[in-house]
């Protein structure tokens, strides 16, 4: 318990001196936010116009799609209050020699490399996100809504698990090659793919199903959870191909961290 409420203390201090950072540039901050809103009333928008004279896409209705949407919008956005800074960063460090500072912290370098800036400005898509899940879920108006939330909540969790895991492991390629900071494309590639309900994509070849699996993980069945499709095989399926991929990942990360050489050596 110590170190869960150190590392959160220190998350904490990370999340004052990003906000206290962001703040100096107000208008910026402001911008963005009127970019995200505008972005998101666009995106409804467009499934609107798709939706106008059809009730529904291999079983999927205009507001399932739209919390589709919403659970992308929400977990994108954690992780832009969290760990997706890193792919920005990491890479840049270990060229210029400032990882050396962080291996001499008495903290977890694998924290310190992950959790080191916060996108202040994604706020915002949290709290349209927010806004959309529950409009969403008062059209649909799901049988065991508590339930439905609570097992919601944790399927996003493994979803955020999944993107940690993925992104942690692209990053420690750059203990060895050092210019990975474009391996960041390939990574947006599977968050661009979970705006959509993947699992309403049907009759196509296997290759292709198997090349949807995160955008199916990340977005659709969070959001066929909360309005009450629950799929037991995905569940368990995407439970644990996340728990497993975050070990791997963790180890995959020391085991690239001993061929660190520092940059100043």
């Amino acid at each position: 318990m110590n170190a869960l409420r150190k590392y959160f203390y220190l998350y904490l201090r990370t999340f004052k001196q990003s906000l206290m950072t962001e703040m100096q540039y107000r208008v910026n901050f402001f911008t963005w936010v009127t970019i995200h809103s505008v972005n998101i009333i666009v995106q409804i928008l467009f499934f609107r116009i798709i939706y106008q004279n059809i009730d529904q896409i291999n079983g999927w209705t205009f507001y399932q799609v739209l919390l589709v949407l919403a659970v992308h919008k929400c977990v994108i956005t954690i992780g832009s209050l969290t760990f997706f800074p890193v792919m920005y960063q990491f890479a840049n460090k270990i060229k210029t020699g400032d990882f050396d500072l962080q291996l001499i912290k008495p903290v977890s370098p694998l924290f310190l490399a992950t959790f080191s800036w916060v996108d202040i400005e994604d706020f915002q898509n949290l709290i349209n996100s927010l806004i959309l899940m529950t409009v969403c879920l008062t059209q649909l108006k799901p049988i065991s809504l508590i339930p439905n939330l609570f097992l919601g909540v944790i399927m996003m969790f493994f979803a955020l698990l999944f993107l940690f895991s993925l992104l942690v492991s692209l990053q420690s390629l750059a203990f060895r090659f050092i210019n990975v900071i474009n391996v960041r494309y390939f990574f947006w590639s599977f968050i661009n793919m979970s705006e959509y309900p993947a699992k309403a994509i049907i009759r196509v070849p296997s290759i292709i199903r198997a090349l949807l699996f995160p955008a199916i993980l990340i977005s659709s069945v969070p959001a066929e959870v909360l309005f009450g499709r629950w799929e037991l095989g995905w569940i368990i399926g995407i439970a644990s191909v996340s728990i497993t991929l975050f070990f791997l990942s963790r180890q995959f990360f020391y085991h690239q961290l001993k061929m660190y050489s520092s940059a100043s050596s």
